[in-house]
């Protein structure tokens, strides 16, 4: 929802006097309440910086003012994902494909290209369960990767594009990237979605590492991504320890982590996480498949 200076200064004020604030007990050393009441009204603008100072000075988070200015509804970006999240998840060939319909033929903006890119690796994703094998061209590989090393910042956005990057970038590319993705993700590491999203974004760094048996590399990024691990971020801590298996079994020979996989996602049937039990058994099971391939 984009809105005009005005706009914003009173959508501030109908939520600042809906949690029962005055305009005294939002200002600041950094926004005084003569700058406030000038913004309210739509006679100036605030700084990032200060606006921030005073959503926070409402007890209120970053993504709950944005969320409310967007009337509680996701943005375009959060229903693509979702889209692409749910054809995923469902291994949903068909859908991903009619996806990638909708930017044929079309003089694609930069956003759309990346999109157009982002539909692409999932579907070659989903598609490994099918047997079918497809790739993304070097061309779209090389638009992508530029993208990512022009933005300084980067976003949610940027972090799940070279999320989706990731088992097509070559080695020593890809390690460039995940160093690049840590340095430029430090403005935002304490929201808890960015958390996650660089935290998604190291797993699959990981599991490349794993697959390649690159055994210095895959403890570097061990090591990072348990940095980064919060106490409340469970379920992401029980994929660290599926992967920590996974490296114990494919590069150390440990056979024992096998039944241990098997053990956790027991654990999880026990306890009713019938969701995120299920996707560990299928990935369980193609790791196996994987495994077989290779040695065959």
């Amino acid at each position: 929802m984009k809105m005009t200076n005005e706009e914003l200064g009173i959508f501030f004020r109908e939520i600042r006097k809906a949690r029962g604030l005055t305009l005294k007990d939002v200002a600041s050393e950094q926004v005084t309440v003569s700058q406030l009441s000038r913004f309210e009204r739509g006679e100036t603008v605030l700084s990032f910086e200060k606006l921030f100072a005073t959503i926070e000075a409402m007890n209120m988070g970053i993504e709950e003012f944005t969320s409310a200015m967007n009337g509680y509804s996701r943005n375009n970006n959060q229903n693509f994902r979702r889209k692409i999240s749910i054809a995923y998840n469902e291994k949903n060939i068909f859908a991903l494909e009619n996806m990638l319909k909708e930017y044929e033929n079309k003089d694609l903006t930069t956003y759309q290209r990346l999109q157009y890119i982002i539909v692409q690796a999932n579907l070659i994703q989903v598609a490994r369960y099918r047997e079918k094998y497809l790739a993304l061209t070097n061309e779209d590989i090389l638009f992508a990767t530029d993208y990512l090393m022009a933005i300084d910042e980067w976003t949610i956005f940027e972090v799940e594009l070279f999320r989706d990057l990731t088992f097509f970038i070559k080695n020593e590319s890809l390690f460039t990237l995940a160093n690049e993705m840590i340095a430029r993700t430090t403005f935002y590491i304490e929201n808890s979605k960015h958390r996650e999203s660089v935290v998604t974004s190291l797993m699959f760094i990981y599991i490349r590492f794993i697959n390649e048996k690159d055994k210095k590399k895959c403890l570097f990024f061990r090591k990072k991504i348990e940095s980064l691990l919060t106490k409340d971020m469970v379920s992401y801590r029980i994929n660290m320890k599926m992967l920590n298996l996974f490296y114990d079994y494919h590069i150390n020979n440990e056979k024992a982590a096998l039944f241990e996989m098997n053990e956790v996602i027991r654990s999880l049937n026990i306890i009713g996480l019938d969701d995120l039990s299920l996707g560990f058994q299928r990935e369980f099971e193609f790791f196996l498949k994987y495994l077989e391939d290779k040695n065959s």
